[in-house]
């Protein structure tokens, strides 16, 4: 019988510690957040408890605070639903009251719904970041963003849009431009004429501009490099300027941009001859 009731008690000991535990956050209209146990009676704001409980973000949150007497009101109204709550004198956030018991509140978000949101937001601003710096040293032409310089140096872009840059190869200018950057196509090339150029000098240095208004961009005449090298010059300097396309030269096929103080147009390659590369945005 001793044994029994030695149990017995034990059991109820233990079902009474249970019901003291936290039994788990409750939110209420799906908005307030309620910390599942009070604090205790103070006679002034515990700052540095609720520090420390922010600081290990208790519940996945780290912006609990004490509630305004319209949350006391709410949560009073939904007592039944909040773990070992009981109504009484409750300190409060907006000085209603100062003094009392302390159960916090929150109406944030979690600490993982914040990390989400500063990489989302950090995200955002190097793409805006980007666009900006794209618009920087791009001309926006028919909807294709044209570099405004030409390549110098393989991945690098010469210091001013009347540099004449490198001159490549066709296997070559494929891995020429910049990362974010490509070799244009023929019908880019066709649209970029389309948008209408006039020969003109910048700094002493010949080419076409095309396009209007704010949107244009220069293309130096920066002649041409044959394969031979011509005691190490190129050739037709300031005179004309021919451009690689993406398209791969086969037949005489019309692959380049050819430009000069007249006119400008698609043309055919020498295979022997190496030209500029400018790039359009990926």
């Amino acid at each position: 019988m001793k044994k029994i009731i030695v149990l017995l008690s034990l059991a109820f000991a233990f079902n009474c510690m249970q019901a003291q535990q936290p039994q788990g956050m409750v939110t209420l209209l799906g908005y307030l957040h309620v910390y599942p146990e009070d604090l205790g009676d103070f006679t002034y704001e515990p700052v540095n408890i609720i520090n420390a409980i922010n600081s290990q973000a208790k519940y996945g949150y780290n912006d609990w605070r004490l509630p305004t007497v319209e949350e006391i009101e709410l949560m009073i109204a939904n007592k039944s639903k909040i773990p070992a709550f009981q109504e009484g004198k409750f300190m409060t956030k907006d000085g209603k009251l100062r003094s009392g018991n302390v159960r916090l509140v929150t109406t944030g978000k979690t600490v993982a719904e914040k990390e989400k949101q500063r990489k989302i937001e950090e995200e955002r601003a190097e793409q805006r970041r980007m666009a900006e710096a794209k618009r920087a040293e791009a001309v926006n032409i028919n909807g294709v963003w044209w570099a405004t310089r030409n390549v110098g140096s393989r991945g690098i872009f010469v210091p001013k849009p009347e540099d004449y840059g490198g001159y490549y190869t066709w296997n070559e200018a494929q891995i020429a431009c910049p990362a974010g950057w490509r070799l244009p196509t023929l019908q880019e090339f066709e649209s970029l004429i389309n948008s209408g150029s006039h020969w003109i000098t910048v700094n002493g240095k010949n080419g076409r501009r095309f396009g209007s208004g704010i949107d244009m961009v220069f293309l130096p005449a920066a002649g041409v490099w044959p394969e031979d090298g011509l005691n190490g010059l190129a050739q037709y300097i300031n005179q004309e300027g021919k451009y690689w396309s993406s398209e791969r030269p086969q037949d005489y096929q019309f692959t380049i941009l050819f430009l000069y103080e007249t006119k400008c147009f698609l043309y055919a390659p020498f295979s022997d001859t190496r030209y500029s590369v400018r790039c359009v945005a990926e």
